[in-house]
């Protein structure tokens, strides 16, 4: 009996043994596999999830700033100012609606220039302010005048914008047309009111010293009256005595009318009158003191004035007083014309006109603005011409009272004259 062959049971074995060790090798690593697919496909699950998540705040965040693209949008172009954008060469590329109207008058401004807005004594400090801004990267402020036959006041507040690829600029132009005009105004009104207060002081100043004069002839002259030993003595210092109290009663009176004017509280009498005598009888009055200077008064009256009128004949009598006073004291030589007659006239009412015409020193054209202001005093180089400044200014508030207008012609050296006119109702 033949004994197995011991080499090849042993490779018949070893040979199994192999395929044990690979079949068991194979299921650990479809184990394995197993294993990593189900790892993976969570692993994908849970970044499918997070992409998900993503994708919603990144829609979620697109919503966001479109609403807030919108909302920039509409108060850009909305704005109640003029919005800007332009590059470094002053090139327009977007504009609000208010800007592209108001300053360019249209509906558009993109590829215009934004330096054809200012004018052009202003574009130097235009330069140099856009100059400013891209040089040391701040908000920076100019004030302009726009070009165009319609000048307007401007605030430009320009800076730069964020923006890596290019220059670009955003101002804001502002119109302040109307608060400069206010500012103008207000400066205009705080130099009169300075230029009043100053004139009150000087006329303060002078009324003291004209009151302080004809007291002091009043209480001298009244002296001498004690201690006259002739009639004629005193006479001539009663006359005196009588000349200075109304020259202190004029100016009393000036003064209570100032008074009344500025109170609102000044009432015409409405009594009837005679124009021819009231005219003669204040000429009368300052004959003599025109005759003391050698002027000659030339008085014509037209023959077709209303006999009577009814109005205020003694305000009347101190406008010509006042106005032809100030003719006499203005001239030194030739003479003065006075004219009166009738404007027009109905059954009502008539207006007459009265021309007051001097060839004294006569006035510039800044001297004939104030004549008529209160307070105003002139003195010219021939010498001082005294007075409280009143007189014209009542006279001319007399004047439009009684629904009349007056004005002056004039000239340095070639005289004045004076024309107003005054209403009074027919009787």
């Amino acid at each position: 009996m033949n004994k197995p062959d011991k080499s090849i049971v042993s490779a018949e074995k070893i040979k199994d043994m192999i395929k044990a060790v690979l079949d068991e090798r194979q299921m650990h690593i479809e184990k394995l596999k197993e294993k990593d697919i189900d790892q993976l496909a969570e692993e994908i699950s849970i970044y499918h999830h997070e992409l998900e998540y993503q994708n919603s705040e990144l829609r979620r965040i697109q919503l966001d700033l479109e609403r807030v693209n919108h909302h920039y949008i509409d108060l850009f172009e909305e704005a109640p100012l003029g919005y800007v954008i332009y590059g470094e060469d002053g090139l327009i590329v977007k504009a609000n609606k208010l800007f592209s109207k108001h300053f360019f008058h249209t509906d558009g401004s993109k590829g215009k220039r934004i330096e054809s807005l200012i004018s052009p004594e202003d574009q130097d400090a235009f330069y140099l302010h856009l100059k400013k801004v891209i040089s040391q990267r701040k908000k920076d402020t100019v004030y302009v005048q726009s070009s165009g036959p319609q000048r307007l006041f401007l605030r430009i507040e320009s800076n730069l914008m964020p923006c890596e690829e290019e220059v670009l600029i955003r101002s804001a132009v502002i119109d302040i047309t109307v608060e400069r005009m206010y500012e103008e105004e207000l400066k205009k009104a705080k130099e009169e009111a300075e230029r009043a207060n100053l004139a009150k002081s000087n006329f303060l100043r002078n009324i003291s010293h004209d009151l302080r004069t004809p007291v002091g002839a009043i209480r001298g002259f009244a002296e001498l009256i004690e201690m006259a030993e002739s009639k004629d003595d005193i006479a001539e210092s009663v006359e005196v005595i009588t000349l200075s109290c109304d020259n202190m009663l004029k100016m009393v009176n000036n003064l209570i009318d100032l008074a009344k004017i500025e109170s609102g509280k000044m009432d015409l009498a409405e009594e009837p009158f005679h124009l021819k005598d009231v005219t003669e009888t204040t000429i009368k009055i300052l004959s003599e003191k025109a005759n003391s200077k050698g002027l000659e008064l030339q008085v014509t009256i037209s023959d077709d004035l209303p006999k009577t009128v009814i109005g205020d004949a003694s305000h009347l009598q101190n406008i010509l007083l006042n106005i032809v006073g100030n003719a006499i004291k203005f001239t030194q030589e030739g003479l003065i014309k006075i004219e009166v007659l009738p404007v027009t006239s109905d059954d009502n009412y008539g207006c007459i006109r009265f021309e007051i015409t001097d060839t004294g020193i006569g006035f510039a054209k800044p001297e004939q603005s104030e004549l008529f202001e209160p307070f105003t005093q002139f003195h010219k180089n021939q010498g001082d011409y005294e007075g409280s400044g009143l007189g014209l200014m009542i006279s001319k508030k007399m004047i439009e009272l009684m629904n009349g207008v007056i004005h002056l012609e004039s000239e340095p050296g070639a005289g004045t004259s004076v024309i107003f006119t005054v209403c009074f109702k027919n009787r």
